[in-house]
């Protein structure tokens, strides 16, 4: 995870087994994205900006998923 100075999380990569490469062999290989535009929502700092795929920091990059979130509600707790 690599985080601003302000402490902020921009961007996140983990190993993923997986054969989503050209060989189709499956294989540990760079999985994770960036997150950007953050604001604040009851008190917490959160990114509005999310993209994430395959192969991230080479390359071979290709961001599949690509969210803009507009609205985030926490839901009350409840205890048991």
């Amino acid at each position: 995870m690599t985080v601003t100075e302000e402490g902020l999380p921009e961007k996140v990569v983990i190993q993923r087994w997986s054969n989503a490469n050209p060989e189709s062999v499956y294989k540990l290989q760079p999985f994770g994205g960036y997150l950007s535009e953050f604001k604040k929502f009851d008190g917490y700092t959160l990114p509005t900006r999310v993209e994430g795929g395959n192969f991230v920091d080479t390359d071979e990059y290709f961001p599949f998923y690509k969210a803009n979130v507009e609205e985030i509600r926490f839901l009350a707790s409840t205890t048991m």
